[in-house]
């Protein structure tokens, strides 16, 4: 599945987190297909995968126009055969996808949007699907994370959600809603779904505001990256 580098330069850049999710995709001694939740850098981190892999992705998110930017992307990249993007809300289950089906799960930047009960359902399901030594890589936004500590945040136990405006010159600002993590409550949601935790990493990344990756933050962001494998 070689390409040329003509098409590289026409997509965005994968985060850090994606290149050393992909470090551990070629290692793996697997052939089942990788779960990708929730789109990461406009569907390249995707396409990368499946080149470095061989092996067929399916990557969903809740963007419509987001999934078509990553179908056009996957096509440029003559990929389209073994990238599969398609709509789908975690919160309803994997119900089409068998026991013991999936070799990878990369979740980056999505988990975090869900509440207390629903990420511990949803990372039960996640187990589920994976093979035995299957790998599951998350990335989430980390309590040091500086909307975390903003004036306006606010922190519902009950959700284990925290909310806070985000500032927006001329406009009234924008509510904004997910949850925080520490390593010690990230590696207790593994442990919760049957997970054997393999390291827990913090680390910085700019991130962008659209999906397309156009409009870069100015700051960069605390994450936590968490490596995990079921047994």
């Amino acid at each position: 599945m070689r390409q040329s580098s003509k098409w590289r330069l026409d997509l965005p850049e994968i985060a850090p987190s994606g290149e050393k999710a992909i470090s551990l995709l070629v290692v793996q001694q697997s052939s089942l297909p990788i779960l990708s939740i929730g789109v990461s850098d406009a569907g390249v981190t995707e396409i990368r995968m499946a080149q470095a892999s061989g092996r067929h992705v399916k990557a969903i998110s809740v963007d419509q126009e987001g999934i078509q930017i990553s179908c056009r992307f996957a096509r440029l990249a003559r990929v389209d055969s073994c990238v599969e993007f398609f709509m789908h809300d975690v919160r309803s289950g994997f119900s089409s996808i068998g026991d013991g089906t999936i070799g990878f799960v990369y979740a980056r930047q999505s988990l975090h949007y869900l509440e207390k009960q629903e990420l511990g359902t949803v990372l039960t399901e996640i187990h589920r699907l994976l093979e035995t030594e299957g790998l599951f890589f998350m990335v989430v936004k980390s309590v040091d994370d500086r909307w975390a500590q903003h004036p306006s945040a606010t922190y519902d136990p009950s959700t284990a959600m925290t909310t806070w405006i985000y500032p927006r010159e001329g406009n009234t600002g924008l509510t904004m809603r997910r949850q925080f993590f520490t390593p010690e409550t990230l590696r207790s949601y593994a442990d919760g779904a049957g997970f054997h935790v393999v390291n827990i990493e913090s680390h910085e990344e700019v991130l962008y505001w659209d999906y397309a990756h156009t409009r870069k933050d100015e700051h960069s962001s605390s994450l936590l990256s968490m490596c995990c494998v079921k047994r």
